[in-house]
């Protein structure tokens, strides 16, 4: 999934496909919120404060969540 860097000192960026939110955060962490209707989406991604607006419409939401593990590369 394509993620669009975003202005936050919370977020790094955030992608959306087919009811499914992917964010990155600054410190790393990687996270899958399933069920997320598009409108929150670009709710989220229209607010002043985008890391206020994951807090408040996702992260309270109690919509399903993943950790997304790093992909590990393998050195030949």
């Amino acid at each position: 999934m394509e993620r669009i860097p975003v202005k936050s000192s919370f977020i790094e960026s955030i992608g959306y496909e087919s009811g499914t939110l992917e964010v990155t955060f600054k410190d790393g962490g990687m996270y899958k919120y399933i069920d997320v209707p598009r409108e929150t989406y670009e709710s989220v991604m229209g607010a002043e404060s985008i890391g206020k607006a994951v807090r408040e419409n996702i992260l309270k939401e109690g919509f399903g969540v993943e950790k997304i593990e790093p992909e590990v590369l393998e050195i030949e």
